[in-house]
Order: structure tokens, then C-alpha cells, then sequence
């Protein structure tokens, strides 16, 4: 990992300023292109573009380590806004989002990171529409010493004989170009230094659930 640190840098520091070009270029180009074939070119550029920095980000992150600051907040209200803001970027590639009902009206109050789970969030709903996934669910729940988040998709599913290496850095089943192999093992990383856990309580085709457990905050102490 000190090794995939020090190429992690050296990328960030030679990809990201002409990354960062070639997204702009071919925003302006997209908004000024005469034709509907020739927008839709410059929208796989961009989208080529956006899928490098998200490739260099993990790197640094999964590298890096995590820097967490735990506090106390609610896991429904941050689930409830975190849906929302998702729910149009899956929408554009065919996938409903959801809320289970219960968690409309529910608080939750958990110890952890915010920003930290977001980004397993983020990771979870992006693996499941990368997995095929037409729907995707997001369910809370607790007992006396646990608050739980778990997303839960109608993707192709993940086989028997992987799913002891899912966590593992640098482990993939996408194609060469399309992932790191980093993002479920920042997953589990993330988790950790909460305090927390996260683990796939089920997979098949067709269902396919991951469960975050995080610490709930002691009674009378409020985000």
C-alpha cells in the first residue's frame, strides 16, 4: 500500500490538471456543438474524463487512509438526503432509487463520520447500478447497540466463489479501464476507523444486500 501511495501521488499530481482540461474542453465544445451526434460524443469524453478522477481519487484515498472525525448524527436524515441527491444521477442510467417508507419520519442516531458514510453510500449505489441493478433499495434499522444501513439491489449479484475477496484490495471483476478494486475495500476501511463494520449479508441474482452497522450514540446525546 506505501507503494500504491507514492504512484497514487505521482498520477494525481500528472492526470488531474489535464484531466480537469479535457472535461472542460469538452463541456464548452458539448454546449456549442451544432449537431446531436457530435454532443453526444463530447458527453462520452466527458464521462471518460470523470470516470479517470474517480479512478485517481480511490487510489489516493484507499492509499492515504481515511481521515475521520466521529461525532454524533442521524443516519436517517443523512440517508434521506444523500437518496436524494443520488436518485437523478441513477435515474439517467435507467435505475430507480428508494427509500424504505419507514425511514421518511424515523431518526437515527449513530457515532461516526458523515463524510465517510457518504462515500460507502456513494459506493454501494454505484457498484449495484454497475452490477446491473434496475432498483435500488435503502433500508435502516437497529437494536440495542447498532444502528444499521442496508442497500439492497436487483443486480446480476456477486458469485460464491468471490465473495470471501470482495474487500480485498485491488480485486475486480470489471474490465481492464473500468475499476480500481479499491472502492469496496475503502468501504470496509472507512467502517473500521467509525468503529463500525460492513459486510454482504446476502448476493444472488436478483438480490444482492450490504449492511453498514455503526455504534449508536448514547441516549440524550443529539447531532
Amino acid at each position: 500500500m506505501a507503494s500504491i501511495g507514492q504512484m497514487a501521488a505521482g498520477l494525481a499530481h500528472s492526470l488531474n490538471t489535464p484531466l480537469g482540461n479535457i472535461l472542460g474542453y469538452a463541456q464548452q465544445a458539448r454546449r456549442k456543438a451544432g449537431d446531436e451526434d457530435m454532443r453526444a460524443r463530447m458527453e462520452v469524453i466527458e464521462r471518460q474524463a470523470e470516470a479517470c478522477s474517480d479512478i485517481v481519487r480511490n487510489l489516493l484515498s484507499a492509499a492515504r487512509g481515511p481521515d475521520i472525525r466521529i461525532q454524533p448524527f442521524d443516519l436517517a436524515e443523512l440517508s434521506r438526503a444523500t437518496v436524494k441527491l443520488l436518485r437523478p444521477v441513477v435515474h439517467d442510467h435507467g435505475v430507480e432509487l428508494l427509500l424504505d417508507p419507514g425511514v421518511e419520519h424515523l431518526s437515527l442516531n449513530v457515532l461516526g463520520d458523515v463524510g465517510g458514510v457518504e462515500q460507502i453510500l456513494f459506493n454501494l449505489v454505484n457498484n449495484a447500478v454497475q452490477a446491473g441493478a434496475k432498483t435500488i433499495r435503502v433500508h435502516l434499522c437497529n437494536d440495542s447497540q447498532w444502528g444499521r444501513l442496508q442497500v439492497e439491489d436487483d443486480g446480476q449479484g456477486i458469485a460464491d466463489e468471490i465473495r470471501s475477496r470482495i474487500f480485498k484490495p485491488l480485486f475486480t471483476t470489471k474490465a481492464a479501464g473500468q475499476g480500481t478494486g479499491l472502492g469496496l475495500h475503502l468501504c470496509q476501511t472507512l467502517a473500521g476507523s467509525m468503529q463500525g463494520s460492513i459486510e454482504l449479508l446476502d448476493s444472488r441474482p436478483g438480490n444482492t444486500r450490504f449492511q453498514l452497522d455503526l455504534p449508536l450514540a448514547a441516549p440524550g446525546v443529539s447531532p
